[in-house]
């Protein structure tokens, strides 16, 4: 998506198999490079929802990440905001150019992990999930990787979480 004053729209669309478009790259890259030419950008934040396995998110979002590097140089810091991917991806997200990650673990508890996201769970696990977060940490170093939660809306779904605090 991109906000540069305007309203929000999608830059293109990444048809079909793992890699985006052939139009999709440069328009990115022309929309980045305003971006940080106008000095109001500070950060691009890459996402674009799950896919079934980390190296499919590694492929994917390479040259996305790649892209956004060329466009913004180091004007802009660039973050995943991946699925967890396990540390050989993070690695290639990283010599992409991204300076961080917010891998998207939704929820804490490993119950609800599997009841509310049972895609994630299935396709990723869990445990994969936590050590792909702690990898990430040896790949982009402390304090520049993170992680994402949904509100408690998603807990009460799946009939789990702590609705009395």
């Amino acid at each position: 998506m991109a906000d540069l004053g305007h309203a929000r729209r999608p830059l293109a669309r990444f048809p079909g198999g793992s890699h985006p478009g052939s139009l999709a790259l440069p328009r990115l890259e022309e929309v980045l490079e305003a971006a940080a030419a106008s000095g109001e950008a500070r950060h691009v934040y890459v996402t674009g929802g799950s896919l079934l396995g980390p190296e499919q998110e590694s492929d994917r979002y390479g040259p996305v990440v790649a892209a956004c590097r060329r466009a913004v140089g180091d004007r802009l810091t660039a973050t995943c905001g991946l699925d967890a991917v396990d540390k050989v991806y993070s690695e290639r997200l990283r010599d992409a150019g991204a300076d961080s990650c917010c891998y998207n673990m939704e929820t804490w508890d490993a119950e609800t992990f599997r009841a509310a996201l049972p895609g994630k769970a299935r396709y990723v696990g869990w445990e994969r999930w936590i050590a792909g977060l702690v990898d990430a940490v040896d790949v982009v170093g402390w304090g520049t990787g993170g992680f994402g939660f949904c509100s408690r809306d998603r807990e009460a779904a799946a009939g789990t979480g702590n609705r009395g605090r």
